[in-house]
């Protein structure tokens, strides 16, 4: 029942496709820039956020919370509402298991805390990225028309604690 209200909880671009929910991590420096925090396994060349399966009893939200401490180690103030969602190819787990599109829902998450150890330190790397930097960088680009929704401060968007 949870996965259906959480379904509930923002209008899905392509409902047909299994969703997974994730964190676009930002900050600012100290000029005022803003700076997003990307994640890769170590050794693959692409960047991107963090984001997973749907939690049990949590919120898409609280989802990406989650995902984007146990993937990054950083917690903050989550968006209360998502940026946006785009389609993802999710590659097969396994030899037997085929690729498939996935519906990627991103909320913002402002930084706070930033852990020197985190659950999946040793699979991933995390480094801040400026704006610029970013849209050279991140997997898949279409995760870059969602972070570009971003204005030079932050956007007004209703923050949870």
């Amino acid at each position: 029942m949870a996965g259906l209200d959480a379904e509930r909880e923002f209008d899905r671009q392509w409902p047909e496709l299994s969703f997974r929910c994730g964190a676009i991590p930002f900050r600012s420096d100290e000029l005022g820039d803003m700076q997003f925090l990307l994640i890769r396994r170590r050794g693959d060349d692409a960047w991107s956020v963090p984001k997973g399966n749907l939690i049990p009893g949590s919120t898409m939200a609280g989802t990406a919370a989650t995902e984007a401490f146990e993937e990054a180690g950083v917690c903050g103030k989550v968006a209360a509402s998502p940026l946006g969602s785009y389609r993802h190819l999710k590659s097969g787990g396994g030899i037997l298991t085929l690729p498939r599109f996935v519906e990627v829902v991103l909320f913002p998450l402002e930084v706070d805390t930033q852990a020197d150890q985190w659950p999946e330190m040793g699979l991933r790397e995390r480094r801040w990225f400026n704006r610029n930097e970013v849209r050279y960088v991140i997997e898949p680009h279409r995760v870059w028309h969602l972070i570009s929704l971003f204005d030079t401060g932050f956007p007004a968007l209703a923050m949870n604690a």
